[in-house]
């Protein structure tokens, strides 16, 4: 268990990781990965569905700010974190 801000921490550590991988591809080349990152908090009464609906709805604000960004979500719109 732990909080939204501990939550994006480890979110945000998952990118920092994946930007400095560079897979390479059979050709010798690299590429370069990227991801977005919805994070939320199971509040009290929640559902399953309804904690999932926030997270997808915070990764798509991630999505909308940008490669590599954790949002988190709220109980009204989710904030992208700022690129680390």
């Amino acid at each position: 268990d732990t909080d939204s801000g501990g939550a994006a921490a480890v979110a945000r550590r998952i990118l920092d990781r994946l930007e400095a991988s560079r897979p390479m591809l059979d050709d010798g080349n690299t590429v370069s990965v990227t991801a977005s990152i919805g994070v939320a908090t199971r509040m009290a009464g929640d559902s399953l569905d309804a904690l999932m609906m926030r997270a997808d709805h915070a990764m798509y604000e991630a999505k909308r700010a940008g490669r590599n960004q954790v949002s988190i979500a709220t109980t009204g719109a989710p904030q992208p974190t700022a690129d680390g």
